[in-house]
């Protein structure tokens, strides 16, 4: 096999003792009893809480998009083959190798002899009993895949009027196509119109978007304009929603295959309000173009007005990120994984209006 695998960890002498121990000890442990095998058998670590320590992590961390999910799967494949109960031991065999493939997935990396060893023992192992690995993983995933199926319907048919559902998956974000897990949630279909807004206005008496009288601005179609980050977490909150992350508006964008543009690559014109000269010319009616569609049924995602997202830009909390493009905007900065710009959260102008998130 080969010696590839991560870079050897810059490692303390193991002296901490059970009651102490954290990630960081879990990882250590690991890599010096099961990687290097040079573990100091005198520092004795019950696994059973290495165990709960690792699964109480990817509680909070995707093992999909972890380099360091091996950590996991090595501990699931050692705790699994001393395991004495059959049923117990194939699901956490086949647990240990979902761990593995998700890292080898990840990182590109499958000539690491310390998965590759592993992941030829949990073959044997199935061989050996009769059993077809592949078959089991096949029907599992098609099983899961019906279960995921059903519950996105559900999802589907729960969604408020005028939002689309965008399923929790893993997301290609930032221009790198860095892969993102995130949970499921709903999308305005449209960023909201001055004719929503109004029904917020008259229900609460909230003061004007800043060219709500103005000619040219307030057609009952047009994106409203004009409006702080709080004033959109004010309609927001009014409406039973909230504003999305920088992430979750990305994710809806592009949907699961990391495309550049909402309808795929490639951008011309006749898709997309940008590169105008005067809110006259620019600032259309939504859904003025059809091809302007995202793949979960978001439309207006590029070009013809920045949107509000509730993501920091700066550590010092006091800009907030804004995404999509505008009327007045370059191509360039329409594609959805652009983020070089954001706002002050009190910033109102003609080219910056939002949509709205419900999480699930």
């Amino acid at each position: 096999m080969g010696s590839a695998g991560p870079a050897v960890p810059s490692l303390t002498p193991n002296v901490t003792t059970d009651k102490e121990i954290g990630l960081n000890d879990v990882k250590q442990y690991i890599w010096s009893r099961y990687v290097e095998n040079e573990w100091d058998a005198s520092v004795r670590y019950d696994e059973e809480r290495v165990l709960r320590i690792l699964e109480e992590h990817y509680k909070k961390t995707s093992p999909e998009t972890d380099p360091e999910v091996f950590y996991y799967a090595i501990v699931l494949f050692e705790r699994t083959f001393r395991e004495k109960d059959p049923k117990a031991r194939m699901e956490g065999m086949l647990r240990a190798k979902q761990m593995f493939d998700n890292y080898i997935r990840v990182t590109g990396e499958d000539d690491w002899d310390v998965v590759a060893d592993r992941l030829e023992d949990i073959r044997s192992h199935f061989e050996k009993q009769g059993l077809s690995l592949d078959r089991i993983e096949s029907e599992r995933r098609q099983s899961k895949e019906r279960e995921e199926t059903e519950q996105i319907r559900v999802l589907r048919e729960a969604a408020l009027p005028g939002m689309v559902l965008v399923p929790a998956g893993i997301f290609l974000l930032g221009a790198g196509k860095t892969q993102v897990a995130l949970d499921a949630f709903y999308m305005d279909q449209r960023p909201v119109t001055n004719r929503a807004y109004r029904e917020f206005l008259e229900a609460t008496q909230y003061r004007k978007p800043k060219y709500w009288d103005q000619e040219g601005f307030n057609r009952p179609n047009q994106p409203v304009v004009g409006v702080s980050y709080f004033d959109a977490l004010k309609y927001a909150q009014w409406a039973g929603k909230g504003l999305p992350t920088a992430q979750q508006w990305e994710a809806a964008a592009r949907g699961s295959d990391g495309r550049t543009y909402p309808w795929g690559e490639g951008m011309d014109p006749g898709k997309a309000s940008y590169d105008q000269t005067s809110p006259e010319r620019g600032l259309c009616d939504v859904g003025s173009f059809p091809e302007n569609v995202s793949p979960f049924g978001c439309v207006d995602m590029a070009g013809l007005v920045w949107e509000w997202t509730e993501t920091w830009a700066d550590e010092a909390h006091e800009m907030k990120v804004i995404k999509g493009g505008s009327w007045a905007d370059p191509a360039d900065m329409l594609d959805a994984s652009y983020d070089g710009m954001s706002a002050s959260p009190k910033e109102k102008n003609d080219i910056l209006g939002f949509r709205c998130v419900k999480v699930i």
